[in-house]
């Protein structure tokens, strides 16, 4: 029954939402995004803009852990399943990298958009169909592109989406769907085989 929110801070409700209280410090400016680590929910990264900040009790407080990104706006953060210490976030603008990955809990970041477009991401995703697989996809301004080497190459995952720009990623794991929330087009669904990955 525990649920998170966001606003100016995190906020937090442990009876389905019924009731909300303040939760978090540590945290400057409006809290856009969160993660929470599914295997370790003490784990939760908070996204203010260009900032971004992790906290490992539970939200009760954050520090940043921007520190070796790039000065950009940043859409979307992705705890690996299996490992809380492996992050990946997805940034705005032009130039530079676009998606950096960390592998304990944002001390360091490096550069894994391979040859990803120099576009905006708008979200990434670590495609987790119940085991760990290399598979990463990035959602941006033209559209979708699957990493399926951890961020090596970055081909275009097409099959059928329109033209436009993605905004959101998401993963049924139960049903392995694949679903693409993009601008103005809809939400777009796939099966989790077209990835190369059967349950």
């Amino acid at each position: 029954g525990i649920f998170y929110t966001a606003r100016q801070q995190l906020f937090k409700s442990i009876d389905y939402g019924d009731n909300w209280f303040p939760y978090s410090t540590g945290t400057t400016g409006a809290i856009r995004e969160l993660s929470i680590s599914g295997s370790d929910p003490e784990k939760i990264y908070a996204v203010t803009g260009i900032s971004l900040y992790l906290s490992t009790n539970g939200g009760i407080t954050f520090f940043n852990r921007a520190a070796g990104l790039p000065n950009r706006v940043i859409t979307g953060v992705c705890i690996h399943p299996d490992s809380s210490n492996v992050s990946l976030v997805s940034l705005s603008g032009f130039g530079g990298g676009h998606i950096f990955k960390t592998t304990n809990s944002g001390l360091s970041w490096f550069d894994v958009s391979g040859n990803l477009p120099d576009i905006p991401a708008n979200d990434v995703l670590i495609y987790y169909p119940g085991h760990s697989t290399p598979i990463v996809l990035a959602a941006t301004d033209i559209g979708v592109f699957v990493s399926s080497d951890f961020g090596i190459t970055w081909p275009e995952l097409a099959a059928g989406l329109p033209n436009t720009v993605s905004i959101h990623l998401d993963h049924n794991r139960q049903q392995n769907k694949l679903r693409v929330g993009t601008h103005g087009r809809g939400v777009w669904e796939y099966d989790g085989s077209i990835l190369g990955i059967n349950k």
